[in-house]
């Protein structure tokens, strides 16, 4: 993976290797993040559900905006300790931790239509498995394993 290469040029022990290998590890979750919310929501969603899926979404993929963060902030820091002054890779690491914190603290209070559509929907979010599923209250209910109970005496 992308990712496993970069982590081992960081523990190659050569830190302008590492805050290069660090800046790409933040931006492969930075970049799946804006991926995913670019991404168009299920088809045949109303306007009301389509806001509330995307307001989950982005509760969802929130993690994604920490790790890069989390990566952005390491990599600087080791630039710092370590001397590197690779204009590239630091400039583009330090516009890219303050706009995701940006980002971050303007998630933080979603505005009051989404958070009114998602009450108002009648979508309920349910995890399984560690995946998010959509499923309509007027449906049989959906068990832990994804598959619906069969009552006897229908098919």
């Amino acid at each position: 993976s992308a990712q496993g290469h970069d982590l081992r040029a960081i523990r190659m022990g050569n830190d302008r290797w590492a805050v290069a290998a660090g800046y790409r590890i933040g931006e492969l979750y930075d970049e799946l993040r804006a991926q995913l919310l670019d991404a168009p929501p299920p088809p045949g969603l109303d306007e009301e559900h389509a806001a509330a899926y995307r307001t989950e979404l982005r509760r969802q993929v929130r993690v994604l905006a920490t790790k890069a963060i989390t990566a952005y902030e390491q990599t600087l820091a080791r630039a710092s300790r370590s001397g590197v002054d690779d204009v590239r890779f630091l400039a583009d690491a330090q516009a890219s931790l303050d706009r995701l914190k940006q980002v971050i603290a303007a998630e933080a209070r979603p505005p009051a239509a989404s958070i009114a559509a998602l009450m108002r929907s009648r979508f309920v979010v349910g995890r399984y498995d560690q995946t998010m599923v959509w499923r309509s209250t007027r449906t049989r209910p959906v068990t832990a394993a994804g598959s619906r109970p069969t009552s006897s005496g229908s098919s």
